[in-house]
């Protein structure tokens, strides 16, 4: 499924599965729109339907996208979660209860145990590049790289069992990408406008895709022959529907066989224009 992901100013389009994790789903938005990839992952939250997501319980993250009732053509807001700001404290309420106070804090900051030192980036991007290679040995999510980032996806399929040399490949595509939105600001760049061009060219992709999808769906999905039966003046038929025609035809024994015949108006010069070529019909029913 088609989904616009929104990051402040930045949009860009992913193409999904329903039955994707939401940690890859973030992943991917982060390889997708610089501007949130150096965020953790904990300190994001996802906002789809009125629906906030927050991003900090390691069960939450390994749930679909079906879970959260994500359907083709939502549009998802990806942010950092706002902190809350301090009430302002009153000096006369802060000197009366400080002595009180102090005893319960020198207590407090004796039980706090120092927290292990926060991953670095390169590390976290690591474990987020890890996370892709386990997961591509789904073959959806493997043509979704392909179709993506086709870089990453020669690198599996180069080696799919070498983990570290896809991380390495996962570091350098985002050096490049990062490399290119440099490129792309300068506008005395021939190869950053180059990127823009290429860039909005893809955003005009994306655009036809969608309205192609919304306009005309059987180009992209399979239809199958519907034949249903039926009566024509009490003689039973198999009819077959073609949701393209702009009128019915009826074969002249079928016509014989239901005893209509004699209701067809040859007066009338008719040619039928298919696929299949141009055919001259007998008339038309009155």
């Amino acid at each position: 499924m088609q989904l616009t992901i929104i990051a402040g100013d930045d949009i860009s389009s992913l193409q999904v599965g329903e039955d994707i994790e939401l940690e890859i789903l973030v992943s991917l938005c982060k390889i997708e729109i610089a501007s949130i990839a150096d965020i953790p992952l904990e300190q994001l939250q996802l906002i789809v339907n009125g629906q906030k997501i927050a991003l900090n319980s390691p069960d939450l993250l390994k749930k679909q996208l079906k879970d959260f009732v994500i359907n083709d053509g939502d549009a998802i807001h990806i942010g950092q979660v706002q902190s809350v700001p301090k009430q302002p404290v009153n000096p006369s309420q802060a000197t009366s209860t400080s002595t009180g106070l102090s005893s319960i804090i020198s207590n407090l900051v004796k039980s706090i145990k120092v927290p292990t030192k926060r991953p670095s980036e390169d590390s976290q991007d690591r474990m987020m590049a890890e996370r892709i290679f386990d997961s591509l040995s789904e073959p959806v999510r493997l043509d979704f790289l392909k179709a993506n980032y086709p870089e990453l996806a020669e690198a599996y399929e180069a080696n799919p069992t070498d983990k570290e040399a896809f991380v390495n490949a996962f570091f350098q595509a985002k050096k490049d990408l990062a490399r290119k939105e440099r490129l792309m600001m300068d506008e005395t760049s021939e190869e950053g406008q180059r990127y823009v061009a290429e860039l909005i060219e893809r955003q005009n992709i994306d655009f036809m895709h969608n309205f192609a999808m919304e306009h005309m769906p059987e180009a992209f999905i399979p239809v199958h022959m519907l034949f249903i039966r039926m009566k024509i003046n009490n003689c039973p038929v198999i009819a077959f529907i073609d949701s393209g025609a702009q009128t019915s035809i009826l074969s002249e024994s079928c016509a014989k066989r239901c005893n209509v015949l004699r209701m067809v108006d040859k007066r009338i010069r008719v040619q039928a224009v298919g696929i299949g070529g141009n055919q001259k019909m007998l008339g038309r029913f009155v």
